[in-house]
Protein backbone atom coordinates (compact mmCIF):
# COMPACT_ATOMS: atom_id res chain seq x y z
CA UNK A 1 0.00 0.00 0.00
CA UNK A 2 2.89 2.29 0.78
CA UNK A 3 4.17 1.98 -3.01
CA UNK A 4 0.44 2.84 -4.12
CA UNK A 5 -0.55 -0.53 -4.74
CA UNK A 6 -4.39 -0.99 -4.37
CA UNK A 7 -4.92 -3.66 -1.33
CA UNK A 8 -8.35 -5.11 -0.65
CA UNK A 9 -8.69 -7.99 2.17
CA UNK A 10 -12.10 -9.65 2.67
CA UNK A 11 -11.65 -11.36 6.13
CA UNK A 12 -14.03 -13.86 7.63
CA UNK A 13 -15.09 -12.38 10.87
CA UNK A 14 -14.97 -15.48 12.88
CA UNK A 15 -10.91 -14.75 13.69
CA UNK A 16 -10.36 -11.36 14.05
CA UNK A 17 -11.68 -10.74 17.90
CA UNK A 18 -9.05 -8.44 19.18
CA UNK A 19 -8.25 -7.25 16.09
CA UNK A 20 -10.62 -4.07 15.69
CA UNK A 21 -8.05 -1.66 16.25
CA UNK A 22 -5.16 -2.80 14.27
CA UNK A 23 -7.88 -3.40 11.33
CA UNK A 24 -9.01 -0.08 11.74
CA UNK A 25 -5.61 1.81 11.69
CA UNK A 26 -4.94 -0.50 8.21
CA UNK A 27 -8.35 0.48 6.68
CA UNK A 28 -7.99 3.90 7.31
CA UNK A 29 -4.99 4.04 5.01
CA UNK A 30 -6.00 5.23 1.52
CA UNK A 31 -5.10 2.27 -0.35
CA UNK A 32 -6.16 -0.52 1.84
CA UNK A 33 -10.20 -1.58 1.63
CA UNK A 34 -10.85 -4.06 4.30
CA UNK A 35 -14.37 -5.80 4.04
CA UNK A 36 -15.97 -8.35 7.59
CA UNK A 37 -18.00 -11.25 6.03
CA UNK A 38 -20.77 -12.09 7.93
CA UNK A 39 -19.91 -10.01 11.16
CA UNK A 40 -20.32 -9.99 14.73
CA UNK A 41 -22.67 -7.13 15.44
CA UNK A 42 -21.24 -8.17 19.28
CA UNK A 43 -17.75 -6.98 18.97
CA UNK A 44 -16.32 -7.98 22.44
CA UNK A 45 -18.18 -10.88 23.87
CA UNK A 46 -18.32 -12.98 20.66
CA UNK A 47 -20.15 -15.96 22.44
CA UNK A 48 -22.92 -13.71 22.68
CA UNK A 49 -23.36 -13.35 18.97
CA UNK A 50 -23.65 -17.03 18.59
CA UNK A 51 -26.06 -16.83 21.54
CA UNK A 52 -28.01 -14.26 19.47
CA UNK A 53 -27.45 -14.57 16.04
CA UNK A 54 -26.71 -18.79 16.06
CA UNK A 55 -28.22 -19.21 12.51
CA UNK A 56 -26.11 -17.17 10.81
CA UNK A 57 -22.98 -16.28 12.73
CA UNK A 58 -22.73 -20.03 12.22
CA UNK A 59 -22.25 -19.80 8.59
CA UNK A 60 -18.34 -18.83 7.79
CA UNK A 61 -16.73 -18.23 4.46
CA UNK A 62 -13.80 -20.85 4.53
CA UNK A 63 -12.22 -19.65 1.21
CA UNK A 64 -8.80 -18.68 0.83
CA UNK A 65 -7.28 -16.96 -2.01
CA UNK A 66 -4.31 -14.16 -2.82
CA UNK A 67 -4.05 -12.53 -6.21
CA UNK A 68 -1.39 -10.63 -7.22
CA UNK A 69 -2.27 -7.77 -10.78
CA UNK A 70 -4.75 -10.29 -11.97
CA UNK A 71 -1.82 -12.83 -13.27
CA UNK A 72 -1.14 -14.83 -10.37
CA UNK A 73 -3.14 -16.29 -7.60
CA UNK A 74 -2.26 -18.59 -4.76
CA UNK A 75 -4.89 -20.68 -3.64
CA UNK A 76 -5.20 -23.47 -1.33
CA UNK A 77 -6.17 -24.36 2.40
CA UNK A 78 -3.95 -21.93 4.24
CA UNK A 79 -4.87 -18.79 5.90
CA UNK A 80 -2.65 -16.28 6.80
CA UNK A 81 -0.66 -16.50 10.59
CA UNK A 82 2.47 -17.60 11.56
CA UNK A 83 1.38 -20.99 12.86
CA UNK A 84 0.48 -21.63 9.41
CA UNK A 85 3.59 -20.03 7.81
CA UNK A 86 6.42 -20.39 10.44
CA UNK A 87 7.25 -23.71 13.01
CA UNK A 88 6.69 -22.56 16.33
CA UNK A 89 7.42 -24.36 19.66
CA UNK A 90 5.24 -22.38 21.53
CA UNK A 91 2.28 -22.97 19.24
CA UNK A 92 0.27 -25.67 17.03
CA UNK A 93 2.34 -25.53 12.96
CA UNK A 94 0.13 -26.50 11.01
CA UNK A 95 0.75 -28.40 7.67
CA UNK A 96 -0.59 -27.11 5.08
CA UNK A 97 -0.86 -26.97 1.38
CA UNK A 98 -1.61 -24.27 -1.86
CA UNK A 99 -0.56 -23.98 -5.11
CA UNK A 100 0.51 -20.74 -7.61
CA UNK A 101 -0.97 -20.21 -10.60
CA UNK A 102 -1.34 -17.83 -13.54
CA UNK A 103 -3.41 -18.00 -16.72
CA UNK A 104 -6.40 -17.87 -17.40
CA UNK A 105 -7.51 -19.18 -14.04
CA UNK A 106 -6.75 -16.11 -12.39
CA UNK A 107 -9.06 -14.48 -13.72
CA UNK A 108 -11.96 -16.54 -13.05
CA UNK A 109 -10.19 -16.13 -9.29
CA UNK A 110 -10.11 -12.33 -9.34
CA UNK A 111 -14.14 -12.73 -10.68
CA UNK A 112 -14.85 -15.17 -7.85
CA UNK A 113 -13.31 -12.69 -5.42
CA UNK A 114 -15.21 -9.53 -6.67
CA UNK A 115 -18.54 -11.48 -6.63
CA UNK A 116 -17.68 -12.13 -2.75
CA UNK A 117 -16.54 -8.97 -2.07
CA UNK A 118 -19.94 -7.50 -3.56
CA UNK A 119 -22.13 -9.91 -1.65
CA UNK A 120 -24.63 -9.22 0.50
CA UNK A 121 -22.46 -11.14 3.28
CA UNK A 122 -19.31 -8.12 2.65
CA UNK A 123 -19.61 -5.15 5.06
CA UNK A 124 -17.14 -2.48 4.75
CA UNK A 125 -15.24 -2.36 7.85
CA UNK A 126 -16.39 1.46 8.42
CA UNK A 127 -19.72 0.04 8.99
CA UNK A 128 -19.09 -2.55 11.93
CA UNK A 129 -16.15 -0.88 13.70
CA UNK A 130 -16.52 3.39 14.11
CA UNK A 131 -13.17 4.73 12.72
CA UNK A 132 -12.38 6.74 15.99
CA UNK A 133 -9.04 8.95 16.03
CA UNK A 134 -8.13 6.91 19.38
CA UNK A 135 -9.10 3.28 17.73
CA UNK A 136 -6.74 4.21 14.79
CA UNK A 137 -4.03 5.77 17.54
CA UNK A 138 -4.19 2.44 19.48
CA UNK A 139 -4.28 0.36 16.24
CA UNK A 140 -1.10 2.01 14.84
CA UNK A 141 0.58 2.00 17.93
CA UNK A 142 0.25 -1.83 18.08
CA UNK A 143 0.95 -1.99 14.00
CA UNK A 144 4.22 -0.47 15.04
CA UNK A 145 5.02 -2.07 18.41
CA UNK A 146 4.48 -5.68 16.29
CA UNK A 147 7.63 -4.00 13.38
CA UNK A 148 7.56 -4.63 10.04
CA UNK A 149 8.73 -8.32 8.86
CA UNK A 150 12.25 -8.48 6.75
CA UNK A 151 10.86 -9.05 2.68
CA UNK A 152 10.87 -12.92 2.11
CA UNK A 153 13.94 -14.23 -0.07
CA UNK A 154 12.56 -15.21 -3.47
CA UNK A 155 12.69 -19.20 -3.81
CA UNK A 156 16.33 -20.16 -5.36
CA UNK A 157 15.92 -20.62 -9.21
CA UNK A 158 14.53 -23.10 -10.57
CA UNK A 159 13.28 -24.29 -7.26
CA UNK A 160 9.36 -24.10 -8.46
CA UNK A 161 8.46 -26.70 -10.98
CA UNK A 162 6.06 -25.61 -13.14
CA UNK A 163 3.22 -28.13 -14.33
CA UNK A 164 1.29 -26.90 -17.81
CA UNK A 165 -2.75 -28.12 -16.97
CA UNK A 166 -5.93 -27.16 -17.59
CA UNK A 167 -7.74 -26.03 -14.61
CA UNK A 168 -11.13 -25.68 -13.33
CA UNK A 169 -12.28 -23.24 -10.39
CA UNK A 170 -14.96 -24.73 -7.86
CA UNK A 171 -16.39 -22.39 -5.84
CA UNK A 172 -19.92 -22.11 -3.52
CA UNK A 173 -22.27 -19.00 -4.41
CA UNK A 174 -21.42 -16.67 -1.78
CA UNK A 175 -25.31 -16.43 -0.88
CA UNK A 176 -24.52 -20.11 1.11
CA UNK A 177 -23.14 -17.85 4.10
CA UNK A 178 -26.84 -16.66 4.09
CA UNK A 179 -28.90 -20.29 3.89
CA UNK A 180 -30.04 -19.17 0.41
CA UNK A 181 -30.66 -21.60 -1.93
CA UNK A 182 -28.15 -21.88 -4.42
CA UNK A 183 -27.52 -23.51 -8.01
CA UNK A 184 -23.99 -24.48 -7.66
CA UNK A 185 -23.15 -26.96 -4.63
CA UNK A 186 -19.32 -26.67 -4.46
CA UNK A 187 -19.08 -30.45 -3.56
CA UNK A 188 -21.03 -31.86 -6.52
CA UNK A 189 -18.63 -29.46 -8.62
CA UNK A 190 -15.49 -31.33 -7.24
CA UNK A 191 -17.03 -34.84 -7.36
CA UNK A 192 -17.82 -33.96 -11.45
CA UNK A 193 -14.42 -32.01 -12.24
CA UNK A 194 -12.31 -34.88 -10.17
CA UNK A 195 -14.31 -37.38 -11.88
CA UNK A 196 -15.01 -41.53 -10.88
CA UNK A 197 -12.03 -43.12 -9.95
CA UNK A 198 -10.97 -46.27 -11.74
CA UNK A 199 -8.50 -47.21 -9.77
CA UNK A 200 -7.43 -45.47 -6.92
CA UNK A 201 -8.88 -42.52 -4.63
CA UNK A 202 -6.03 -40.61 -2.41
CA UNK A 203 -8.12 -38.25 0.26
CA UNK A 204 -6.36 -35.72 2.84
CA UNK A 205 -8.72 -33.94 4.96
CA UNK A 206 -7.47 -32.36 8.50
CA UNK A 207 -11.04 -32.43 9.91
CA UNK A 208 -12.95 -35.78 8.34
CA UNK A 209 -16.18 -36.56 9.05
CA UNK A 210 -17.47 -38.66 6.46
CA UNK A 211 -21.37 -39.18 7.56
CA UNK A 212 -22.91 -42.19 7.31
CA UNK A 213 -24.03 -41.58 3.79
CA UNK A 214 -20.18 -40.64 2.38
CA UNK A 215 -18.99 -43.85 4.30
CA UNK A 216 -20.99 -45.86 2.82
CA UNK A 217 -20.02 -44.72 -1.12
CA UNK A 218 -16.09 -45.05 0.63
CA UNK A 219 -17.10 -48.69 1.66
CA UNK A 220 -18.64 -49.09 -1.75
CA UNK A 221 -16.02 -47.59 -3.57
CA UNK A 222 -13.33 -49.51 -1.86
CA UNK A 223 -14.81 -52.98 -1.89
CA UNK A 224 -15.53 -52.40 -5.87
CA UNK A 225 -11.62 -53.11 -6.40
CA UNK A 226 -10.74 -48.72 -5.57
CA UNK A 227 -7.41 -48.73 -3.50
CA UNK A 228 -8.62 -46.03 -1.29
CA UNK A 229 -6.46 -43.89 1.34
CA UNK A 230 -7.04 -41.42 3.48
CA UNK A 231 -5.16 -39.07 5.70
CA UNK A 232 -6.40 -37.00 8.64
CA UNK A 233 -5.37 -36.06 11.55
CA UNK A 234 -5.36 -38.41 15.18
CA UNK A 235 -6.77 -37.11 18.15
CA UNK A 236 -3.73 -35.79 19.71
CA UNK A 237 -2.50 -33.76 16.31
CA UNK A 238 -5.85 -32.15 15.68
CA UNK A 239 -6.84 -28.92 16.52
CA UNK A 240 -10.58 -29.10 17.20
CA UNK A 241 -10.84 -32.12 19.24
CA UNK A 242 -15.29 -32.29 18.51
CA UNK A 243 -14.60 -32.81 15.01
CA UNK A 244 -12.53 -35.59 15.84
CA UNK A 245 -15.53 -37.49 17.90
CA UNK A 246 -17.49 -37.56 14.41
CA UNK A 247 -15.00 -38.78 12.63
CA UNK A 248 -14.53 -41.76 15.53
CA UNK A 249 -17.04 -43.78 14.78
CA UNK A 250 -16.16 -44.62 11.11
CA UNK A 251 -12.88 -45.65 11.63
CA UNK A 252 -14.36 -49.40 11.86
CA UNK A 253 -16.66 -49.92 9.09
CA UNK A 254 -13.96 -47.91 6.80
CA UNK A 255 -11.12 -50.44 8.02
CA UNK A 256 -13.30 -53.16 7.32
CA UNK A 257 -13.94 -52.11 4.04
CA UNK A 258 -10.26 -52.33 3.20
CA UNK A 259 -9.43 -48.61 3.38
CA UNK A 260 -5.89 -47.86 3.71
CA UNK A 261 -6.27 -44.87 6.91
CA UNK A 262 -3.73 -42.97 8.33
CA UNK A 263 -3.44 -40.23 11.18
CA UNK A 264 -0.61 -37.95 11.56
CA UNK A 265 1.11 -38.25 14.46
CA UNK A 266 1.72 -34.83 16.88
CA UNK A 267 4.64 -34.30 16.19
CA UNK A 268 6.80 -35.66 13.02
CA UNK A 269 10.11 -36.86 13.14
CA UNK A 270 12.37 -33.75 12.95
CA UNK A 271 10.68 -32.04 15.85
CA UNK A 272 11.37 -34.06 19.00
CA UNK A 273 9.99 -31.54 21.15
CA UNK A 274 7.91 -31.96 24.53
CA UNK A 275 4.12 -31.79 23.49
CA UNK A 276 2.37 -29.23 25.35
CA UNK A 277 -1.19 -30.33 25.51
CA UNK A 278 -3.57 -27.36 25.25
CA UNK A 279 -6.92 -29.15 25.69
CA UNK A 280 -9.30 -29.35 22.72
CA UNK A 281 -7.13 -26.79 20.37
CA UNK A 282 -4.24 -29.07 20.05
CA UNK A 283 -0.97 -29.03 21.41
CA UNK A 284 2.62 -27.87 20.66
CA UNK A 285 3.09 -30.46 17.67
CA UNK A 286 2.50 -30.80 14.53
CA UNK A 287 -1.59 -30.55 13.01
CA UNK A 288 -2.40 -31.17 9.80
CA UNK A 289 -4.49 -28.53 7.42
CA UNK A 290 -4.06 -29.22 3.78
CA UNK A 291 -7.35 -30.17 2.20
CA UNK A 292 -6.22 -32.31 -1.12
CA UNK A 293 -7.97 -35.15 -3.19
CA UNK A 294 -6.29 -37.21 -6.14
CA UNK A 295 -7.82 -39.47 -8.17
CA UNK A 296 -6.39 -42.33 -10.25
CA UNK A 297 -3.20 -40.19 -10.42
CA UNK A 298 -4.63 -37.86 -12.87
CA UNK A 299 -6.77 -35.08 -11.19
CA UNK A 300 -6.15 -33.26 -8.23
CA UNK A 301 -8.48 -31.10 -6.15
CA UNK A 302 -6.42 -28.70 -3.53
CA UNK A 303 -8.62 -26.00 -2.18
CA UNK A 304 -9.92 -25.23 1.48
CA UNK A 305 -13.12 -27.69 1.25
CA UNK A 306 -12.96 -30.40 4.19
CA UNK A 307 -14.83 -33.62 3.77
CA UNK A 308 -17.33 -32.97 6.57
CA UNK A 309 -20.33 -31.63 7.13
CA UNK A 310 -19.81 -27.59 7.79
CA UNK A 311 -17.57 -27.59 4.24
CA UNK A 312 -20.82 -29.25 2.50
CA UNK A 313 -23.39 -27.55 4.08
CA UNK A 314 -22.67 -24.39 6.21
CA UNK A 315 -19.47 -22.59 5.04
CA UNK A 316 -18.16 -21.63 1.71
CA UNK A 317 -15.30 -22.98 0.25
CA UNK A 318 -13.05 -22.77 -3.16
CA UNK A 319 -10.66 -24.57 -4.92
CA UNK A 320 -9.21 -25.81 -7.80
CA UNK A 321 -8.95 -29.35 -9.97
CA UNK A 322 -6.07 -29.89 -11.97
CA UNK A 323 -5.46 -32.05 -14.79
CA UNK A 324 -2.03 -33.02 -14.79
CA UNK A 325 -0.80 -36.76 -14.24
CA UNK A 326 2.76 -35.24 -13.87
CA UNK A 327 1.46 -32.97 -10.83
CA UNK A 328 -1.03 -35.73 -9.17
CA UNK A 329 2.06 -38.76 -9.22
CA UNK A 330 4.18 -36.44 -8.16
CA UNK A 331 1.96 -34.85 -4.98
CA UNK A 332 0.53 -38.52 -3.99
CA UNK A 333 4.31 -39.94 -3.96
CA UNK A 334 5.24 -37.38 -1.18
CA UNK A 335 1.74 -37.35 0.67
CA UNK A 336 2.65 -40.96 0.99
CA UNK A 337 5.94 -40.95 2.05
CA UNK A 338 5.02 -38.41 4.69
CA UNK A 339 1.90 -40.40 5.98
CA UNK A 340 4.55 -43.90 6.09
CA UNK A 341 6.99 -41.80 7.94
CA UNK A 342 4.99 -39.41 10.24
CA UNK A 343 1.44 -40.80 10.28
CA UNK A 344 0.40 -43.68 12.71
CA UNK A 345 -1.10 -46.65 10.15
CA UNK A 346 -4.25 -47.31 11.64
CA UNK A 347 -5.24 -51.09 11.19
CA UNK A 348 -8.12 -53.44 13.41
CA UNK A 349 -6.88 -56.02 15.04
CA UNK A 350 -7.77 -59.55 15.23
CA UNK A 351 -10.62 -58.94 17.41
CA UNK A 352 -11.60 -56.16 15.08
CA UNK A 353 -10.24 -53.86 17.92
CA UNK A 354 -8.72 -50.06 16.17
CA UNK A 355 -5.09 -50.16 16.89
CA UNK A 356 -1.98 -47.67 15.59
CA UNK A 357 0.93 -48.17 14.43
CA UNK A 358 3.81 -45.98 14.80
CA UNK A 359 6.30 -45.56 12.06
CA UNK A 360 9.50 -44.40 14.97
CA UNK A 361 9.09 -47.27 16.77
CA UNK A 362 8.15 -50.45 14.52
CA UNK A 363 9.12 -53.11 16.36
CA UNK A 364 6.55 -52.24 19.29
CA UNK A 365 2.88 -53.23 19.97
CA UNK A 366 0.43 -50.92 18.39
CA UNK A 367 -1.01 -48.65 20.89
CA UNK A 368 -5.01 -49.96 21.50
CA UNK A 369 -5.98 -46.42 22.31
CA UNK A 370 -5.33 -43.06 20.73
CA UNK A 371 -1.53 -42.45 20.78
CA UNK A 372 -0.27 -39.40 22.75
CA UNK A 373 -3.72 -37.70 23.79
CA UNK A 374 -4.46 -37.51 27.26
CA UNK A 375 -7.41 -39.33 28.87
CA UNK A 376 -9.27 -36.59 29.36
CA UNK A 377 -9.24 -35.83 25.89
CA UNK A 378 -10.08 -39.33 24.96
CA UNK A 379 -12.82 -39.30 27.10
CA UNK A 380 -14.44 -36.03 25.74
CA UNK A 381 -14.34 -37.05 22.57
CA UNK A 382 -15.76 -40.44 23.26
CA UNK A 383 -18.38 -38.39 25.00
CA UNK A 384 -19.12 -35.62 22.10
CA UNK A 385 -19.15 -38.85 19.56
CA UNK A 386 -22.82 -39.53 21.62
CA UNK A 387 -24.30 -36.32 21.29
CA UNK A 388 -26.28 -35.30 17.96
CA UNK A 389 -23.89 -32.46 16.89
CA UNK A 390 -22.66 -34.43 13.39
CA UNK A 391 -24.50 -32.19 11.13
CA UNK A 392 -22.50 -28.95 12.92
CA UNK A 393 -18.47 -30.58 12.30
Amino acid sequence: AERGVRVRLLLDDNNTNGMDNILTALNAHPNIQIRLFNPFLIRKWRALGYLADFPRVNRRMHNKTLTADNRASIIGGRNIGDEYLTDSAQKTTFADMDVLVSGSIVTRISQEFDRYWRSDSAYPLETIIKPTARRIAQGNAQLNANGSAPAPEPPPQGSLKYYPSQIQLVSDDPAKALDRKVRVNVWNEIQKALGTPQRELYLVSPYFVPTRTGADIMQTITQSGIHTTILTNSLAATDVAPVHSGYMRYRKPLLRAGVELYELKAESNDKKRKLKDRGLTGNSGTSLHAKTFIVDQQRVFVGSFNLDPRSARLNTEMGVVIQSPELAQTLQQQLHQQAQHEAYRVTLSDKGKVQWHDPDHPEQPPATTEPQASLFKRALSKFLSWLPIERLL
